[in-house]
């Protein structure tokens, strides 16, 4: 059961994030969508997340689905900063304004519609996510799964947890990691290589796509594929 202005909250910001696809983030897609409506929806003691992800899990097989982690700001540039009355308010880095802002860091592990965790310094970023991907397997039952992430959640504890998993990753890497021993950076000469290797003891097809470097733990996947995925 779900009350008319929780419905309209969600289908509201569910239409702007298809209409407004690109360098868009929580606070500035919609004007119609108020996201401290919609964090209120959220915190509700409705089980929402879970009754999403158990309404798409028959169908993982046949839609090809995968899990994409990341991380993203609530902006709240008229709050004021509290460390002991609000730790999860805090000055933060936004990669889309370059500049520090004031807001909430949000670790997401999304599935069309997913499931998120507050970062308020009292528990990594990484460990969020290790706490995401075991919802995901041991809550909601997912077995073969495509998870995508940028460089900063690369970190061996992850790609080993997916790996023990059983489940496939494309990660972006930074250019000072080391395959083979050596950095990244020093393999491939030119922007469009790829070969095997070991990253940490583990092994590795690994793509250079102009600057970027990529990573993947299914060995079949062509050059074309890891850069599609």
């Amino acid at each position: 059961y779900m009350i008319e202005s929780t419905k309209h909250a969600i289908v509201q910001y569910i239409t702007s994030i298809l209409r407004n696809q690109g360098k868009r983030n929580f606070s500035t897609m919609s004007k119609s969508v108020s996201h401290d409506q919609l964090t209120r929806v959220m915190s509700k003691d409705f089980p929402m997340q879970t009754l999403f992800w158990r309404f798409f899990a028959p169908f993982l097989p046949v839609m090809g689905a995968f899990l994409v982690l990341d991380d993203t700001i609530i902006e709240k540039p008229h709050s004021q900063v509290n460390v002991k009355s609000r730790p999860f308010l805090r000055w933060v880095f936004s990669h889309k304004d370059s500049k520090v802002i004031k807001g909430i860091q949000v670790v997401c592990l999304l599935l069309v519609v997913g499931s998120l965790r507050i970062y308020d310094t009292t528990q990594s970023k990484m460990v969020l996510a290790l706490d995401l991907f075991s919802f995901a397997r041991n809550q909601m039952g997912l077995r073969r799964m495509m998870v995508l992430f940028d460089r900063w959640y690369s970190s061996k504890k992850i790609l080993k947890r997916l790996s023990d998993y059983g489940w496939s990753y494309v990660a972006r890497i930074k250019r000072n990691r080391k395959v083979n021993g050596a950095p990244v950076k020093n393999l491939f000469p030119t922007p469009y290589q790829n070969g095997g290797g070991v990253l940490q003891g583990m092994k590795i097809t690994l793509v250079r796509n102009r600057k970027h470097y990529l990573v993947t733990n299914r060995l079949t996947l062509s050059r074309k594929e890891v850069v599609q995925w």
